[in-house]
């Protein structure tokens, strides 16, 4: 240790200038201070001094280089270099200062220039080339200009960032440029002391992979202390729920709704009580609940029937403006106009091959329907995986089934539509460990079955046989028969192929596989 003193001056002579500690890799220099908890350690700790204006001798300046550890109670740093300016007591002292606060020394600036990596109190391990902050301002910049800033949360990893701003005051922080998240089912575990070599993650498959081109903004605010994550700029999502199931979501911007993560598990994955490493990383997970795509955003499912991926598969797809999607529930909205895509296929027989179809132009046959609207969808759940679609303003469905003939066209005023959205490929696959607490893995999507269809307003309906205009269209996909009614005083109207004349009647009821009608209240015209 050398202590060095002021000189030349008879009012300086006993004043402290400077203290220069060495130590090495294996007994480091340490330095601590007395007013609230912090460590410093490393090979070598330079600190400078001076007196203020009161005769108190306070630090000014400190270099620590060589195995750098700085600890407080919110986090442990450590780097290879590390540069520490002070503030005098007047700038660190916060508004009504009490004595204490008045005779202590703030850090007003840290900067550490040679390999960063530090450690949150909630487990949270961040990888950095260097780090730049504002102790008094509660500012921080994480920068690696080749790309190689890392951050682990809990279950959640950000990485590939060139430059990451924290500010304490409003529990945010700010990533410009393009990045990666990826979500996880289950939380990292790192351990409790020491650094760590930047890890690769290679061998975690997430739940959900997003990539963003211009910047990532987190809020530890929102979502009652859960947070939220908005991404901008060509916006990709991947989402690999299961080995039946691939969903992806693309979008201009993207903001993931946060929530915390309850009851912690009792054991882990070996049957054994939960380390304390293991719980700080659980209590630091998050799973995402709500997201909210907007500009040009499309979400779309696509299910197999088996692990293998053979043959195509049911696609279900929603495009919009801005899509709304709640992952628990599996509820969407779309704001502005959009459509909706179901594509299904038929079911590949397990020791046959053979593939069992449900032909015809009607709904909810095997084949593609693309509905569509000007105003808006809401996708509500009714009971189990049964869904409502309602869709609202200049609506029109377009269904191509399997064969030349199979086709129908429908335009109305508004649509409902109740889907069969199975929450899983059989009740055998597994989603979840125990790790992860149980709960069910990220589904961004998952097939969809046509049930029903009922719209409303001015409805009119074209198949290869039959044209037909009516104010109520109900149809039943269980049995493909549909049945049409008119409003008061007006009534509904079928023009089959190669007949003279339309049939007028109060209403019809409709078997659209065989292409038979039935009516009732005929005016003019024969029945077929």
């Amino acid at each position: 240790l050398d202590v060095f003193f002021a000189g030349g001056d008879d009012d300086q002579t006993d004043a402290l200038r400077r203290i220069y500690a060495r130590g090495t890799d294996d007994a480091p220099a340490r330095a601590s201070r007395r007013i609230e908890p912090g460590l410093l350690a490393a090979r070598t700790i330079d600190l400078s001094l001076e007196r203020d204006e009161d005769g108190r001798t306070i630090p000014v300046s400190l270099r620590a280089e060589g195995a750098v550890l700085a600890r407080d109670s919110e986090q442990t740093l450590w780097t290879n270099g590390l540069d520490v300016t002070f503030a005098s007591p007047a700038e660190s002292a916060a508004p009504n200062p009490s004595p204490r606060q008045l005779r202590s020394v703030g850090i007003d600036r840290v900067i550490a220039d040679d390999g960063v990596q530090v450690q949150l109190a909630d487990g949270a391990r961040v990888w950095a080339r260097s780090l730049d902050g504002s102790g008094i301002g509660g500012r921080l910049r994480l920068k690696d200009d080749d790309g190689g800033l890392m951050i682990v949360r809990g279950n959640v990893i950000a990485d590939h960032l060139r430059q990451l701003d924290f500010d304490d005051s409003t529990r945010t922080a700010v990533a410009n440029g393009p990045g990666r998240f990826r979500y996880m089912e289950d939380p990292i575990v790192f351990p409790a002391e020491g650094p760590l070599p930047r890890p690769a993650f290679d061998d975690l498959v997430p739940t959900m992979e997003a990539t963003w081109g211009d910047r990532m903004s987190f809020d530890d605010v929102s979502n009652e202390g859960s947070g939220a994550i908005e991404l901008e700029g060509d916006v990709i999502v991947r989402n690999r729920p299961d080995d039946f199931e691939e969903n992806d979501l693309d979008a201009d911007r993207l903001r993931l709704d946060l929530a915390r993560r309850s009851n912690p598990p009792i054991l882990d994955d070996q049957g054994n009580p939960p380390s304390e490493d293991q719980l700080t990383a659980f209590s630091g997970s998050r799973d995402v609940r709500m997201l909210t795509a907007i500009g040009s955003a499309r979400l779309e499912s696509r299910t197999w029937s088996d692990a293998d991926h053979r043959g195509e598969p049911d696609l279900f797809r929603i495009t919009g403006p801005s899509v709304t999607y709640d992952t628990r529930s599996r509820e969407g909205m779309v704001r502005g106009a959009g459509q909706l895509l179901v594509n299904s296929v038929p079911d590949v027989g397990a020791d046959t091959g053979s593939a069992p179809t449900k032909s015809g132009p009607a709904l909810g046959s095997d084949g593609t329907t693309r509905f569509s609207w000007g105003g808006s969808m809401q996708m509500s759940r009714q009971v189990a995986d049964r869904y409502l679609v309602t869709m609202t303003e200049g609506v029109e469905v377009l269904h191509a089934g399997l064969g030349p003939k199979d086709t129908l066209s429908l335009t109305a005023g508004e649509l409902e539509v109740l889907l069969d959205r199975p929450s899983g490929p059989g009740e055998d696959v597994v989603l979840s460990s125990v790790a992860s607490n149980g709960d069910d893995a990220l589904d961004l999507g998952g097939s969809a079955e046509i049930l029903g269809v009922i719209a409303r307003g001015t409805v009119f309906i074209r198949t290869p046989e039959q044209d037909v205009e009516c104010e109520i269209f109900d149809y039943e996909a269980g049995n493909q028969i549909a049945r049409l009614t008119a409003r008061e005083g007006r009534l509904v109207t079928v023009l089959t192929k190669g007949s003279a004349a339309p049939v007028r009647a109060e209403a019809v009821t409709w078997d659209m596989k065989t292409g038979r009608i039935q009516i009732s209240g005929a005016v003019g015209g024969a029945t077929r």
